[in-house]
């Protein structure tokens, strides 16, 4: 795992990479191989999470994918600890700096369990990574949802790409959420689930991916759910045009 993050005394700003070739089930079954990838992943600081992804069973995450998120540096720790669980539940640990310009006197509390239980999304919600297109998995994770509000997350992606095998996305939004959930419809067979975050008091709703789109028609679809319960909803559908021949 590779790993850095830069704090300006108010946010860290943190960027990984997972040492993976998410290789998921169906993929492994039509190549006669293996199954290997990154089922989940959290960030501690202190005793508290800063980052929590659930990222099951997604194929349309990149091999070694990359991710960038923020978190508010309340606790002002100098090191950050990941726990990163793969397909087979085994667990690998590694702590990362955070980098900044007065460096902190060292503090041991950085290094105790977190407080804040994680949801194992593959034991309450196992469907959600099965369904076929974003209207199941929506429902197998939230249940019906009638009237979401509907202009307060940012979904961006790019206008033209040079190639669909690498796409970033970003994700941010200013409401309080204690959860948040990216589906992706397209022409393929694979699930609609893309990754579903967890979010702490701590953390900033703030969150780059690389994809993998595997065509160009798509609708990617971002629900987030509040901590009053109150639902939110972002579609961003199109074709994104290729102007380079890089990938052809």
């Amino acid at each position: 795992m590779k790993a850095k993050a830069n704090s300006d005394g108010k946010v860290v700003s943190a960027k990984l990479q997972l040492q993976s070739p998410m290789i998921n089930f169906e993929v492994a079954k039509r190549h006669n191989a293996e199954a290997n990838f990154i089922s989940h992943l959290t960030a501690v600081v202190e005793n508290q999470i800063v980052l929590d992804i659930d990222i099951s069973k997604s194929s349309f995450l990149l091999p070694k994918p990359v991710i960038k998120y923020k978190f508010k540096d309340i606790n002002q720790a100098n090191a950050i600890r990941y726990i990163v669980t793969n397909n087979k539940g085994e667990t690998k640990e590694h702590v990362f700096e955070i980098k900044r310009e007065n460096k902190l006197q060292e503090d041991k509390k950085q290094f105790k369990d977190p407080k804040t239980s994680v949801i194992n999304l593959k034991e309450t919600n196992p469907l959600v990574w099965e369904a076929k297109n974003s209207k199941e998995a929506i429902k197998e994770l939230y249940g019906s949802i009638e009237d979401p509000i509907t202009d307060k997350i940012n979904l961006i992606m790019p206008k033209s790409i040079d190639c669909d095998w690498a796409i970033p996305v970003n994700i941010s939004s200013d409401v309080d959420l204690e959860s948040l959930a990216l589906f992706i419809d397209i022409d393929t067979t694979e699930a609609s689930t893309l990754a579903i975050f967890s979010i702490s008091p701590f953390s900033i709703v703030d969150y780059k991916l690389l994809i993998h789109m595997r065509g160009k028609e798509y609708t990617l679809t971002a629900i987030g759910k509040d901590r009053n319960g109150n639902f939110y909803k972002v579609t961003n559908k199109g074709s994104l045009p290729i102007t380079s021949d890089a990938c052809l």
